[in-house]
């Protein structure tokens, strides 16, 4: 592709002189012709003053030589002049034919990278995506931390546009130094997740991308809803090669280069610098974020395998509102920074969640491009709800004696002095399923 381009450039440069030397002829042509001109008047005895035609930093040039040489000069000039534009035409035409074959040269590796592409594309493990996902988490977690929860102010709350969005009660949660950085947490999620993440998201290709997405989407879903026959997995198989080699496409066009910081900048102006104000720090943690999100992003879009980045548009049977939503619980992760209370030990199959903190990954088929019947959870979704509503879709057990009580905590490793921490806790929400430390 550089060869291209500096070619393109040579054949550029090349056509300009070509311009500026025809330019330069014509000028010559046209002061030999008048000069030819006043030779013709003075040969029938009229006056004439040659230093008209020659002027140089302000001064007329003296002529003292004979009107015959020098339209001898001219006529030479303007015959070199002739002369350089017709080997500079000659060359262009030799530089516009490597760039053609250039072009053509390029055309054949895309296409033999197509072909490539398209019997082994690059798989990466589900280990390896994981382990992205939990640095991305990490780094996340490391900028409410540093920047955003320290610097937070009640007064910042109308400011920061992610936060509007949050139902009152959660906004109201904001003043719990508990609860606010998984709050703050679950705003930058959410802007990654309608950014990068989502199908329809452009910024991983641009205009393009977004396209892209959307017909891979409505394919997806035309061979869906179809009968599940053998030929309809081939069908699925056939359409995630064609996705993937797409995606590749996707990539070499203009438009398909993720300018980071610009997203980073559009990510500070929206969450970041409205609590913290300008920092650089907080900027170069935003940017570092944005790159290993959009990364990760690519890895699950040209993989063979069908990954979906879910927060709130899980839920087939309707079109929940972003933070308030129901959510079967095998796909909900968990928290170590909140406990559940001790008492809650079996759920029911969904309870109404009020934020999602992280979102999770849902799998179909395998990395070599077969099994799309295969489903399953690759990563959990971390969320939080409401006490009341946790209560509301979990089976609490009656009373405990002192004797369960005992063998409750003996099973999940808890101190008693932990459980009772936990009551005297002013703590609305609570983060399912559980998980014990």
């Amino acid at each position: 592709m550089c060869e291209i381009e500096g070619y393109q450039s040579q054949v550029a440069a090349y056509r300009n002189v070509i311009d500026d030397k025809g330019a330069q002829t014509i000028e010559l042509k046209r002061e030999n012709e008048a000069l030819k001109a006043q030779l013709g008047q003075t040969s029938k005895g009229m006056p004439w003053d040659i230093g008209a035609f020659f002027y140089k930093g302000g001064q007329r040039a003296s002529c003292n030589h004979n009107i015959e040489e020098l339209g001898s000069a001219y006529e030479s000039r303007i015959e070199k002049q002739i002369d350089e534009i017709e080997k500079l035409k000659q060359l262009l035409k030799e530089k516009e034919a490597q760039l053609q074959r250039q072009k053509m040269k390029f055309s054949r590796q895309l296409e033999d990278l197509r072909h490539k592409e398209a019997v082994t594309s690059p798989k990466t493990t589900d280990l390896e995506i994981k382990g992205k996902w939990t640095q991305l988490a990490f780094l996340i977690r490391q900028l409410v931390e540093s920047h955003l929860d320290v610097a937070f102010d009640q007064t910042t709350v109308r400011e920061v546009p992610v936060i509007p969005t949050f139902p009152a009660a959660l906004q109201y949660q904001l003043q719990s130094s508990r609860l606010r950085p998984l709050i703050l947490e679950a705003g930058v999620w959410h802007h990654l997740y309608f950014h990068i993440f989502r199908p329809h998201a452009s910024h991983w290709g641009g205009p393009v991308g977004e396209t892209f997405a959307s017909a891979f989407q409505k394919i997806s879903g035309i061979i869906k809803d179809t009968d599940s026959s053998k030929s309809q997995k081939s069908a699925m198989e056939e359409f995630h090669d064609w996705r993937t080699r797409s995606v590749g496409f996707a990539k070499l066009t203009t438009d398909a280069g993720f300018n980071l910081q610009a997203a980073a900048n559009r990510f500070c102006e929206t969450m970041v610098w409205p609590i913290t104000g300008q920092s650089q720090a907080a900027g170069d943690d935003v940017t570092e974020i944005i790159s290993l999100a959009a990364e990760l992003d690519l890895i699950l879009r040209s993989s063979k395998a069908d990954f979906t980045v879910f927060i709130t548009n899980l839920n087939l049977a309707g079109k929940p509102p972003n933070f308030w939503f129901p959510y079967d619980l095998n796909i909900m992760g968990f928290t170590h920074r909140l406990r559940p209370p001790h008492d809650i030990y079996e759920v029911d199959s969904a309870v109404i969640v009020d934020v999602a903190v992280t979102p999770g990954i849902l799998k179909r088929g395998t990395a070599d491009g077969k099994k799309y019947d295969n489903v399953m959870v690759l990563v959990k979704l971390e969320a939080l709800c409401s006490e009341q509503t946790a209560y509301d879709g979990l089976k609490v057990p009656d009373q405990l004696t002192p004797q369960r009580q005992k063998s409750d905590r003996k099973k999940h490793n808890i101190k008693k002095e932990e459980i009772e921490d936990w009551r005297n806790e002013d703590v609305d929400l609570v983060a399912f399923p559980p998980r014990w430390k």
